[in-house]
């Protein structure tokens, strides 16, 4: 009878700790140690997630064996993309591959002296120095541009 006493006593005890104790720690947050990625996952921007493909260890496929460590997986500087999205272990960088639309337009000349009307030679003393310098190469209508444009 005495050791059933010890027994439910114990017992009652182990439920108000256990009651007591959830209570107060439901405030706390987990204390992770310096380096461990888990103290930096929740950042401004929402979750921020792990590279899955970094690799802890090499193999070296020559000698058939484990190498060293190739990237050391600390995360103490909690160091982001540039997107905010991804963690980077320290001493790992990343180059952002950014894309850009160029648009690109065209105009379509029937004779070369159409372009230079409308672009480069829009003075009347450019257009007698075209007609010269045609007129020296012996060019007509049906040759193409002299060589400076």
């Amino acid at each position: 009878m005495a050791v059933l006493n010890i027994v439910a006593c114990a017992w009652a005890t182990l439920v108000i700790v256990a009651i007591v104790g959830s209570e107060n720690c439901t405030n706390l947050s987990p204390i992770y140690h310096s380096g461990d990625p888990r103290s930096c996952i929740m950042g401004q921007s929402g979750p921020r997630y792990r590279f899955e493909v970094l690799p802890g260890s090499g193999w070296d496929n020559l000698r058939n064996k484990t190498t060293g460590m190739i990237v050391k997986l600390n995360f103490s500087q909690c160091r982001t993309t540039e997107d905010g999205r991804f963690l980077l272990p320290d001493g790992v960088y990343t180059v952002p591959l950014k894309r850009s639309h160029v648009e690109t337009t065209a105009n379509l000349f029937e004779h070369w002296s159409n372009y230079s009307r409308r672009g480069i030679c829009n003075t009347p003393r450019s257009w007698s120095r075209i007609r010269r310098l045609a007129t020296r190469s012996g060019s007509d209508s049906t040759r193409s541009p002299p060589a400076y444009f």
